[in-house]
């Protein structure tokens, strides 16, 4: 199969169940193309993650916040999370002390669906947008 970013006029005129085959093979070569390169990857994926092991607890025993060389610089990074483990408490919370900062507000998009069909208007504040894709299913 040829790669092409473009759809030629003789795949205009073809039918569909010719145009869908298609669409299926590219779609199951990407498929085989990235699960290939994930499989050849993973030797390196680990061998990183175990440097990384090795290198922060190196860093822990010096009790150091980098460690310049000359090869380059090491230093731990931090991802926090936060979530819910009680939302009703959490909300109730929030109310209560007004603690506003400590929560992402964002409009859920089934509700504000339901409110723009109910209500022909969106929600104050709200805005929306909807993406259009191709949904594709091999028969």
């Amino acid at each position: 199969m040829t790669v092409t970013s473009e759809v030629t006029m003789a795949d205009q005129a073809e039918d569909l169940n010719r145009l869908v085959g298609k669409r299926i093979a590219l779609r199951d070569k990407i498929k085989s193309l990235n699960d290939a390169h994930k499989l050849a990857m993973k030797p390196y994926n680990e061998a990183a993650d175990k440097f990384d092991a090795l290198l922060l607890a190196r860093i822990d025993e010096l009790g150091v916040k980098s460690v310049a060389t000359d090869a380059g610089t090491i230093f731990p990074l931090e991802r926090w999370t936060a979530s819910a483990e009680d939302a009703e408490k959490f909300r109730q919370y929030l109310i209560d002390m007004e603690e506003w900062d400590l929560a992402d507000i964002k409009p859920n998009v089934t509700a504000t669906r339901e409110y723009l069909e109910k209500n022909k208007m969106l929600p104050p504040g709200v805005k929306t947008s909807v993406f259009r894709d191709l949904g594709l299913r091999r028969s």
